[in-house]
């Protein structure tokens, strides 16, 4: 027998431990393992000059002084390296590519303008800045949340992420996660809107052109009123299209620019950094800045579809030809990420 006191040292702390040799290597790990929770089988013990001990060492003669580490310390920190390796690769390359991309929209944009008065331009998107400087307004931030089942949501996330697997998740896992259900839920609880029943005895309407808007429709943003009437009471319906985001937490109707509009409203009330996306050939969408992806993420509320960037070049036939993202900081070219017929467009230029 031989009686030893070690003195093993795991992060921070060091612990004498009384050991007797004719014990086995076995019980010293669990000596260990009620000092520090660090589990037997996730025991790494190290001796002079980093040298591995285990029990098949002259444990009589092996140093006083150990070192126990934990086997996923380990790995994490070889993951971790490797990933800010990655990580720092990858910059590089980003940096790059965003140099070149950040050059071809330039040019992108001033052959746009150069095809259209620069009149033009701003007055079409300028519509979309104003309802994107909406979204920041703390009141219709608070009002967004407050229609919206967030516990209900919270668990469809973590069940749509236990059923992946990940019953952990991560904060940034579990954003991502609800980020989709709430697209999911505002699909079924918005109403698109072709010609609006009549609002006198519910039947179907027809188109009957434009009106002016009043006061009450003026001061949610409504410059266009659709005029409908009935086609058994002969009743005119009016159908506002209303720009202020917060009248369509009420209304919750209309086609995709109100569709998005409200949607993007929601997904700021909820902190995602996000974007109105309007596409120069007739339809608006969101994107949202996914962490966990490490890029701007593609969601259709009309659809309840995400992160398929190439539904309307390749699903609906579209031909795209400019695609601007507007955020509180700017307007952005994004044409490039919606289309696989870049160099076609950009050889126009």
């Amino acid at each position: 027998m031989v009686a030893r006191r070690l003195a093993v040292s795991h992060n921070d702390d060091t612990f004498d431990v009384d050991y007797d040799t004719d014990d086995g290597f076995e019980v010293l790990k669990y000596q260990l393992f009620s000092l520090t929770s660090v589990p037997p089988d996730q025991q790494k013990i190290l001796g002079r000059d980093d040298q591995i001990v285990s029990d098949e060492s002259d444990l009589a003669s092996i140093s006083d002084k150990l070192r126990l580490v934990s086997i996923d310390e380990v790995e994490e920190e070889i993951v971790a390296e490797e990933k800010e390796k990655l990580e720092n690769l990858a910059m590089s390359d980003e940096e790059l590519a965003r140099l070149i991309q950040a050059e071809e929209e330039a040019l992108m944009m001033q052959h746009f303008v150069s095809r259209e008065s620069k009149e033009q331009v701003e007055q079409r998107i300028q519509q979309y800045v104003n309802q994107v400087q909406m979204y920041e307004d703390p009141h219709r931030q608070e009002m967004a949340r407050k229609t919206v089942p967030v516990d209900k949501l919270e668990e469809k996330a973590l069940i749509s992420l236990g059923r992946e697997g990940n019953y952990k998740p991560t904060k940034v896992e579990q954003d991502n996660a609800f980020l989709l259900q709430l697209l999911f839920w505002f699909k079924q609880s918005f109403r698109w809107v072709n010609s609006p029943p009549c609002d006198s005895c519910g039947n179907d309407t027809r188109s009957q052109g434009m009106g002016v808007a009043n006061s009450s429709e003026t001061l949610y943003g409504a410059s266009r009123v659709e005029l409908f009437r009935c086609n058994s009471c002969s009743n005119i319906t009016r159908f506002p299209r209303y720009d202020d985001p917060l009248k369509l937490l009420e209304t919750r109707k209309g086609r995709c620019g109100e569709w998005a509009n409200c949607f993007t409203l929601y997904c700021r009330a909820f902190g995602y950094d996000s974007r109105l996306i309007l596409d120069f050939t007739d339809h608006v969408w969101t994107e949202c800045f996914s962490p966990s992806l490490g890029r701007w993420m593609h969601l259709d509320p009309c659809e309840g579809i995400y992160d398929n960037p190439l539904l309307y070049e390749k699903g609906w036939k579209k031909s795209l030809n400019y695609v601007f993202a507007i955020a509180k900081d700017g307007v952005h070219d994004v044409t490039k990420r919606y289309t696989r017929k870049w160099p076609e467009l950009f050889s126009l230029i």
